[in-house]
């Protein structure tokens, strides 16, 4: 591919290989700027159905505007193979950051959440659900803005090296980067926005602390640790309050014990960022944690008036 020119781009360097093909950098002769370019790898071309719905979903991603969202500019097919062109990031990718830094500032942190966040909120807007947040789908441009990879192309994708293909008891097969996945993705259960954002709250987790809240020596491991029903149980020494507060709403296991939306996401993180300064935390227990306990409540008084019904009704006999 190095040196051929499809349409009006002229591929020159290979940058990159992942799920859904190889990509280059390449240059718009006629607009004089460099692009990146996927080319769909033959094994995901050949697969029944995949290249109408590949290119209707990549159609749709390249109607999002966002400035924290690469941006695809357009769709090609040349000599039976399919290309997307998309806007070029030169920049490390947050993989890459994490890799050389550990962990990251509390602010640094914060403002990579956040721009990540509203790029999702724009996305779920839209109906479209990200389904492979991680570190290495999130890049920097040369001005340190962060920028999402991957709408909507990670539903199809074909395990490529590195990703683990797990077969449940329903003989189903699970996708994706296990580290990142959230329970009902790895359980083949109806996912929305809410998946998005317990992806997001295992790479905020690893921003501040430099570990992934669910470890494990294998991905079965990972998967077992992420789906069983056990809250997760959070070692964040040094970490304000504030933000262990979000990390442990974005990460219940219940996605209705979740942030609702990536909008409510970011009303915390705001006031966070503010709790910053003051070193006074501001947010609430999560409402997750009220409503369970609002539920045990509920379940205790129930018993009570059943064992005081079944007393009455005993007594007048």
């Amino acid at each position: 591919m190095i040196g051929k020119q499809v349409g009006s781009y002229r591929i020159h360097t290979k940058i990159g290989e992942g799920g859904m093909g190889v990509v280059y950098r390449a240059e718009d002769v006629l607009l004089n700027r460099p692009v990146a370019i996927k080319v769909m790898s033959p094994a995901e071309a050949q697969q029944p159905d995949f290249k109408g719905r590949f290119l209707r979903e990549a159609q749709v991603a390249s109607s999002l505007n966002h400035p924290h969202i690469v941006q695809i500019y357009q769709l090609l097919e040349e000599d039976g193979s399919s290309f997307i062109v998309m806007e070029f990031v030169d920049g490390p990718s947050l993989h890459r950051r994490l890799k050389v830094a550990g962990k990251l500032p509390a602010d640094e942190a914060i403002a990579i959440v956040r721009q990540v966040a509203s790029a999702l909120a724009a996305a779920h807007a839209q109906g479209l659900v990200h389904r492979d947040i991680k570190p290495g789908n999130i890049v920097f441009d040369r001005s340190g803005k962060a920028k999402l990879l991957d709408f909507g192309l990670a539903k199809w994708r074909l395990p490529p090296p590195g990703r683990v293909v797990y077969r449940t008891a329903e003989n189903e097969i699970v996708m994706g980067t296990v580290d990142y996945t959230s329970p009902e993705l790895a359980l083949k259960k109806e996912v929305d926005a809410r998946s998005d954002l317990f992806s997001l709250g295992i790479v905020f987790h690893q921003m501040l602390t430099a570990t992934l809240p669910f470890p494990g020596s294998n991905s079965m491991e990972v998967l077992h640790l992420i789906t069983r029903r056990e809250k997760a149980v959070l070692d964040m020494p040094g970490v304000a309050a504030d933000l262990e507060t979000i990390v442990g709403r974005l990460l219940e296991k219940d996605p209705a014990d979740r942030y609702q939306s990536a909008d409510e996401l970011l009303k915390d993180l705001d006031a966070a960022r503010a709790s910053l300064e003051t070193g006074q935390p501001v947010l609430n227990p999560e409402p997750g944690k009220r409503r369970r306990v609002a539920k045990l409540a509920l379940i205790a008084v129930a018993g009570l008036l059943g064992a005081f019904l079944i007393l009455y009704y005993a007594l007048i006999r």
